[in-house]
């Protein structure tokens, strides 16, 4: 399933931009005696993380858009949801059979945001901004690495 191209940075090959965010995929495991047993095939970012974490404590928006616009996974968490216990450090753990027949994947909706958005300005931790980088440098072919090096 290829990534949407959410946001791009220009450089001398792409003034129109190359994909900088949503090149690659990184899992996320929610776990605890509220989560059910769920795979969410949506599209997140990294910003998903704080999202949810605000949205699950109650407190107000962080001030910095890509969090405050963010999805948030709070909607997989079931306070009405009992598990039990943990077992006891040292207890033999008996895993329960897999699931028969496997489920299948499910490929998540398009992207319904835009496409192809330069890169917003960055806050900082003072909460001053920093203008998104604009002088990378993508080649056509990777640099040969130095004479001598082990590879």
């Amino acid at each position: 399933m290829p990534t949407p191209n959410i946001e791009t940075v220009p450089d001398a090959l792409h003034p129109g931009g190359f994909q900088v965010i949503g090149g690659s995929r990184i899992p996320l495991i929610m776990f605890g005696g509220h989560v059910p047993q769920h795979v969410d095939p949506e599209w997140h970012s990294h910003a998903t993380i704080p999202k949810t974490i605000i949205d699950l404590l109650g407190l107000p928006p962080l001030g910095v858009p890509r969090v405050d616009t963010a999805p948030s996974l709070a909607q997989h968490v079931d306070p009405a949801l009992s598990r039990p216990v943990p077992p006891a450090p040292g207890s033999t753990i008996t895993q329960p059979p897999p699931p028969s027949p496997t489920p299948p994947p499910s490929a998540p909706q398009p992207w319904a945001g835009p496409l192809g958005v330069l890169l917003p300005v960055l806050v900082t931790l003072d909460g001053s901004a920093l203008p998104a980088p604009t002088d990378g440098t993508v080649r056509p072919a990777p640099p040969k690495p130095p004479k001598g090096s082990v590879s």
